[in-house]
């Protein structure tokens, strides 16, 4: 529950696209970028970040497996939050968000 003047602000609005289309991912963000809408890549994988590089991975599943966290981290990004976001410009990150992964993901390809 929010009290008084305070509203509630995501920290991160999040895009996955679909397995098939990860791929797309750079040039999507590239395209949203260049229609005036930053994003930020999902989180590397930990496993891949130099301090982490050295140490053995450990999963519940097995020994090493990070396939799901490099796939995450891969297929993902974000777009712009805030609580100051008025209602055009949330018009404008999701129509252009919409409209540029539509164009490099046609569903009907």
């Amino acid at each position: 529950e929010v009290e008084g003047d305070c509203r509630p602000s995501p920290w991160l609005a999040c895009v996955w696209l679909p397995r098939e289309h990860a791929g797309k991912r750079d040039a999507i963000c590239d395209d949203l970028e260049r229609r005036g809408v930053e994003t930020r890549n999902f989180f590397y994988a930990v496993h891949t970040m130099p301090p982490y590089i050295s140490y053995r991975m450990v999963t519940p599943r097995k020994q090493g497996d990070v396939t799901i966290s490099e796939e995450v981290a891969a297929r993902g990004f974000n777009i712009p939050t805030s609580s100051l976001l008025t209602t055009q410009e949330l018009r404008f990150i999701s129509g252009h968000v919409r409209d540029v992964i539509l164009l490099h993901c046609d569903p009907r390809t």
